[in-house]
């Protein structure tokens, strides 16, 4: 038993025992009862397949416990998650459909949200998510849950504006729920928006999104460590395609500082490559900077101060 508050509990891999791990410091261990075992290994199997990105796999052994028990509403609800990954979206539907028949469950309308914006059927996709909300016996952390797949599932029908404002507003309004997850959600969301921006040429706007995604602590965890590598690729190439070569030497400098040896070996042909481009990039600016300028008198006043009306309006005005 714990003597504090849990922060993790799952199964072995022979799904014969229970694993807790608390804040206490503690792991505690319960053997799984023998009639339940091969269900739970079963569950347990398909689970890691669909997270290791094994869909065929995690599809195969979801039909095998459908195929024992037709009316197992779970796992024709988990076979319609791997049929959204997989983008199968009427195959989706129709499995979230079946498990809501069988049984109505969180679950179940959960996933039937999900298949409903992969479709593009917004309006019903936001009343199954409703519906879900009814099944989390009003836990705030459950609730909280629910709403950032909602967030992540109408972000990927194009509702980006209306997924990163309930994002925000799950950070008002609950700024101490499950905050890892949030910023991992709010990262992602960053992220794909810094991605569509950068194949848009807006480039300026790709290195906000991704800048801000660096500065979040999501990406604490290994899991997504290849992600934040990416990441920090790309800022580095937004800041460069949007013309400032010192935040591009800046988000470099920044990317090889927290990575290590090995991985700076990976990419050192990339960096030597990027450096040389960035400086290319300052040396062109210096000239440009340093070229005379029509109608400047030799004593560095303008006669002509109006010459740049239009081309730099957003300049500073010159100091008097």
């Amino acid at each position: 038993m714990h003597s504090w508050t849990l922060y993790t509990v799952t199964f072995s891999v022979d799904g014969t025992h229970i694993l807790s791990g608390g804040y206490d410091n503690k792991i505690s261990e319960w053997e799984v009862p023998k009639g339940a075992r091969s269900k739970i290994l079963a569950i347990t199997t398909a689970r890691d397949a669909c997270i290791s990105g094994d869909l065929p796999a995690a599809e195969e052994l979801l039909t095998q416990d459908i195929h024992t028990d037709a009316n197992d509403h779970t796992s024709y609800a988990h076979r319609s998650f791997v049929m959204a990954r997989k983008h199968n979206w009427d195959h989706a539907l129709e499995d979230a459909i079946k498990s809501i028949s069988i049984q109505p469950s969180m679950t179940g309308y959960i996933s039937k949200g999900l298949a409903l914006c992969g479709k593009g059927l917004i309006l019903e996709a936001r009343a199954a998510f409703d519906v879900a909300s009814m099944f989390t016996n009003q836990d705030s952390s459950t609730n909280h849950f629910l709403l950032l797949i909602k967030a992540i599932a109408l972000f990927n029908a194009d509702q980006c504006e209306e997924a990163m404002l309930l994002v925000k507003e799950l950070a008002a309004a609950c700024p101490n729920t499950d905050t890892l997850t949030r910023r991992v959600v709010e990262a992602y969301l960053r992220v794909e928006l810094g991605a569509k921006a950068l194949v848009d040429a807006r480039h300026d706007e790709a290195a906000d999104h991704f800048t801000a995604a660096v500065n979040s602590d999501a990406f604490s965890s290994k899991i997504v460590h290849q992600t934040y590598d990416d990441l920090t690729v790309k800022r580095c190439q937004a800041f460069l395609s949007a013309g400032k070569s010192d935040e591009a030497l800046e988000a470099h400098s920044y990317m090889m500082d927290a990575i290590d040896e090995s991985e700076k070996a990976s990419c050192l042909g990339w960096s030597n490559e990027f450096k040389e481009q960035c400086n290319a990039l300052a040396a062109q600016d210096d000239r440009i900077l340093g070229a005379e300028i029509p109608g400047q008198e030799q004593d560095g006043y303008d006669a002509e101060p109006n010459f740049f009306h239009g081309m730099h309006q957003n300049s500073p005005p010159r100091p008097q």
